[in-house]
């Protein structure tokens, strides 16, 4: 177990670091290449959910859409942060999947199955596919250069830190003789408050770190857009809505009644185990960015 762990976790690392410090197109296919990855397995994964729930969805007609959307967030390269037509594009997709879905509703036998695939379809297309559209625009801020490649190193350095921490302190203190208090012991039988709050202070140590060290390289039209007191509270943002990201895929586990979500990385598990905490911090850190840097 622990040496899938390592292997998988090796080569993802490996690949992360290409597609964040391979300047110019290299690292940026690299990059494309590693999303189009995750976000593919992870639809594939969520509809593994939605038909063990009992609700098959548009599987087809979603990913086609999702791909379609993802290609309209790389549009951001073409633009700067005042002129940007990624958002337009997204609309467009967005309006398009949602009427097209509907014509296959309307094309079903039974109208009431049609209109519960088409439900849990668009859940699926804005819970992963428009969510993770902020990375990708994260990372393609300003033609993708370094400086926006940071900010979404960043995001995912203090986003994944908090799942370690959590982990490390939660299990740690559970050997104790009453053990942890639980957070949704039915949901998630291991995350405990002390994990989460553990996780928390490694998230804020490691965003501060961070911005004393590469700071002034993650930039924003121009501006440092993360200081240290920003980079606490983001940290305490990040934590606790990537935990509810966490939870969420739990809660589609057993309400399906499976025992995880895939295994296409062995040790480490499903694309959904990886991207769960990053899919709720992705449009909130965008937010951010656009508001107030």
């Amino acid at each position: 177990m622990l040496k899938d762990r390592l292997k998988s976790g090796s080569i993802l690392l490996i690949t992360a670091i290409l597609a964040f410090f391979w300047s110019g197109t290299p690292g940026l296919i690299v990059f494309g290449l590693l999303g189009a990855f995750m976000l593919l397995n992870g639809l594939r994964e969520y509809f593994k959910f939605s038909e063990a729930i009992g609700i098959k969805g548009f599987p087809a007609l979603t990913t086609l859409y999702v791909i379609a959307l993802q290609v309209a967030a790389f549009t951001t390269l073409k633009g700067n942060v005042f002129v940007n037509k990624a958002p337009a594009l997204i609309t467009l997709v967005t309006i398009a999947f949602i009427v097209h879905g509907f014509v296959d509703v309307f094309r079903s036998e039974d109208m009431r199955t049609g209109l519960h695939n088409l439900g849990m379809s668009v859940f699926g297309y804005f819970y992963i596919g428009w969510t993770l559209s902020f990375a990708v625009q994260i990372f393609c801020t300003n033609g993708a250069t370094h400086a926006s490649r940071m900010l979404l190193l960043f995001m995912v350095l203090v986003t994944k830190s908090s799942d370690i921490g959590a982990y490390f302190v939660g299990s740690t203190l559970a050997k104790r003789p009453k053990g942890n208090k639980k957070i949704f012991p039915k949901l998630s039988p291991k995350k405990s408050w002390e994990g989460f709050f553990g996780g928390m202070t490694t998230s804020a140590i490691v965003a501060v770190l961070l911005v004393i060290f590469f700071g002034d390289k993650m930039l924003y039209n121009g501006n440092q857009a993360v200081g240290i007191v920003s980079a606490v509270i983001l940290a305490a943002i990040f934590t606790t809505v990537g935990f509810i990201g966490d939870i969420a895929e739990s809660s589609f586990k057993r309400a399906g009644k499976l025992d995880d979500s895939g295994n296409i990385l062995p040790g480490l598990g499903g694309a959904m185990d990886v991207l769960d905490s990053l899919i709720p911090v992705a449009p909130i850190f965008y937010a951010y960015l656009v508001l107030c840097s």
